[in-house]
């Protein structure tokens, strides 16, 4: 188990260095220049190059690249072009509204997933499975930005149940839209492997021989064949929390929540590179250790499962 992890841990090193790498390229890449949005199109060249100067773009890529990397190693992800403000301080700053939002948004998808999954495999081929089945895909298929601006019309400006936008000082009631916007295609996701990984449990024999001996099908289900079927169910959960960490960029620019997801979208219209580099880094080592986390749940569901 030991040896597992360190060489998991291990690992994390090359992966945030090749993506380090990739983001300074592809940042370098893009048209424009930040210096151009920070100074205004009417600046005289020579406040333009001492502009470049003082923030280290006048160097060659490599040597701006080695510049980052030694920050890095410092624990330093550098400061905003535009604020001055330190980026990993506004990361630890924004990090715990990422993390409420995505939390109540994966709670709402794995509740009304499994439901939905456990239903529609009880029922294969009947009117409830068909009909798991076209909302699943109607939810997958819809995009996230249109079905926000639905719920916003919907229970925002028509019904005036809830907010249609911001923090609201941590009330609960901004929190309602953001989540179900952002946990709606990943309860439809859930849902479709629930039912298909159950419909594979419910025909294994030692579920005929749970029921032959008299367990009530509440007990079958729950405890002999979703136990079973979890493995994928957790896989795909993993995967969707890991990038909702990485923040909802669409779901929190929509309704106005101040999280990773919206900063890293002001970085990267502004050209501030600092920002771009230390949200996607940060983004990066998340992913990675929700997938980790995700191996330990699956020693933990299934001990037969050798990591």
């Amino acid at each position: 188990m030991s040896r597992y992890v360190v060489h998991k841990l291990l690992l994390i090193i090359p992966t945030l260095i090749g993506v380090t790498v990739i983001t300074f390229l592809l940042l370098k890449a893009i048209p424009g220049d930040p210096v151009y949005g920070m100074v205004g199109p009417r600046a005289s060249p020579e406040v333009i190059e001492a502009m470049r100067k003082d923030l280290g773009l006048d160097r060659g890529i490599v040597v701006q690249y080695c510049r980052y990397l030694r920050l890095l190693l410092k624990g330093d992800l550098g400061n905003s072009y535009y604020t001055g403000y330190p980026v990993g301080k506004s990361i630890i700053e924004k990090f715990p509204n990422t993390l409420k939002l995505a939390a109540a948004a994966m709670l709402f998808a794995v509740t009304l997933g499994i439901v939905m999954g456990i239903l529609a495999s009880l029922n294969e081929g009947g009117v409830i499975d068909r009909a798991v089945t076209v909302v699943s895909a109607s939810c997958i298929s819809t995009p996230v930005f249109w079905f926000g601006l639905i719920l916003i019309l919907v229970f925002a400006t028509y019904l005036k149940r809830l907010p249609p936008a911001g923090m609201g000082n941590g009330s609960i009631a901004y929190l309602i839209l953001p989540a179900v916007t952002l946990g709606t295609r990943s309860a439809a996701y859930i849902a479709r492997v629930t039912r298909s990984s159950m419909l594979e449990v419910l025909g294994e024999p030692y579920i005929r021989t749970a029921r032959a001996k008299g367990l009530g099908e509440a007990k079958v289900v729950l405890k002999h064949a979703l136990k079973c079927a979890l493995i994928p169910i957790i896989t795909l959960i993993g995967v969707d929390f890991g990038s909702y960490l990485n923040g909802a960029v669409l779901t929190e620019t929509i309704f106005g929540w101040d999280g990773l997801g919206r900063f890293a979208i002001n970085g990267i219209f502004k050209r501030d590179y600092p920002v771009v580099l230390g949200t996607v880094l940060f983004g990066s080592l998340m992913f990675i250790l929700a997938n980790l986390i995700v191996d330990f749940i699956y020693r933990w569901v299934n001990p037969r499962v050798r990591l």
